[in-house]
């Protein structure tokens, strides 16, 4: 993975994963990097080539508010946990949103998965800013407390057609509440 900085908010990450920097550094470079950017600093990131954003890969990235991912197909554990700037993610061809990937995502506002095939407990936890998640026709499970504490009155979910709603307490498998 190299980063190049184009601006000073705005950085270009190319490689095709993003992961832990070492095995008992729950950061990666880029992350670490991010973090000791001058306070007040907002970073919008580019990963054009990404395939999959590993495990905790921007966890607590606080000057983090958005990210395009184009190609990234899975956001595994905790990748963006606690980056609580975070407003918007573009991940087009996202099929898993595996436990706690927003979690604690603060700011987060919007987010569209057309692609997405499941999303595990936990995924958007306290997302207490999220207005509108857009799901696509593929989408066959959302686990029970995708949206813990989430308060989903305030919250546009749109669903694939002939799915009326998910049961934000309870989940969803197979287009079906569980």
């Amino acid at each position: 993975v190299q980063a190049a900085i184009s601006e000073k908010t705005h950085i270009i990450v190319t490689g095709t994963e993003l992961a832990y920097s070492n095995g008992t550094d729950a950061e990666t470079v880029v992350c670490k990097a991010i973090n000791q950017l001058e306070e007040g600093t907002t970073v919008s990131l580019v990963l054009p080539e990404v395939t999959e954003i590993g495990k905790y890969a921007f966890f607590e990235c606080k000057p983090l508010t958005s990210v395009s991912a184009p190609e990234a197909s899975e956001i595994l554990e905790r990748a963006f946990y606690g980056c609580t700037a975070l407003t918007s993610v573009s991940a087009p061809m996202a099929r898993q949103i595996s436990e706690s990937s927003f979690g604690n995502c603060t700011a987060l506002t919007t987010l569209s998965l057309p692609a997405v095939i499941w999303v595990e407990g936990y995924s958007f936890y306290q997302c207490t800013a999220l207005t509108s998640l857009t799901f696509g026709t593929k989408i066959e499970g959302v686990d029970t407390n995708a949206f813990y504490q989430v308060p989903t009155e305030n919250c546009d979910l749109t669903l694939a057609a002939g799915q009326e709603h998910i049961d934000t307490s309870t989940g969803l498998h197979n287009g079906m509440p569980v």
